[in-house]
């Protein structure tokens, strides 16, 4: 996304045309899935294995969907009266959810206190308070991606591998992160 150039700021002109240059690049995988992935230009991902579709669309398409979150939390109005950008909006979060913000096989957890680590940049609990009726398979999503966060970080889920004091650690910031929001 670094090639997207967008600038930190809160000025409404410039979230909104970023905004909207962002959802132009997303693309469905599965036409007619109705969910549409930040995919890199030029990147061919019909041979690409599961695992670097996590890392390379999957991952993406959060960080920009966190970044989309919080244009809608500060235009407001600007962005729901935009009906390309809130449809596009929709798929991208659709998107999100589709993997239940998982990592792939044995890095199912880390992928998904990854992905909360991304989500939980922009004003997640903000904007499911406020918006999270509209968008209902993310909300579920989210609020299961946070239980789940609560039992890596009190040792009641783990990988196959066994436990990570690591990865309880993240998951234990990110709580608070969540509940301090």
């Amino acid at each position: 996304m670094n090639n997207l150039n967008f600038e930190k700021t809160n000025d409404q002109k410039t979230l909104l045309a970023n905004a909207k240059k962002a959802v132009s690049l997303c693309k469905e995988i599965n036409p007619g899935s109705g969910m549409l992935f930040f995919i890199p230009p030029d990147q061919d991902i019909k041979h690409m294995p599961s695992d670097a579709r996590v890392e390379f669309i999957y991952m993406p398409t959060y960080t920009l969907a966190a970044y989309l979150i919080h244009c809608k939390m500060v235009l407001k109005e600007l962005f729901t009266n935009d009906e390309e950008l809130e449809t596009g909006f929709k798929g991208i979060l659709l998107a999100s959810a589709g993997r239940n913000m998982t990592g792939h096989g044995y890095e199912e957890l880390d992928g998904l206190v990854d992905a909360l680590e991304i989500f939980l940049t922009a004003p997640l609990k903000a904007f499911l308070a406020e918006h999270g009726k509209e968008y209902p398979e993310f909300a579920k999503c989210v609020k299961s991606a946070i239980e789940a966060l609560h039992g890596i970080a009190e040792g009641k889920l783990h990988s196959p591998w066994g436990k990570s004091e690591d990865l309880a650690k993240k998951a234990e910031e990110l709580i608070g992160i969540w509940e301090n929001a």
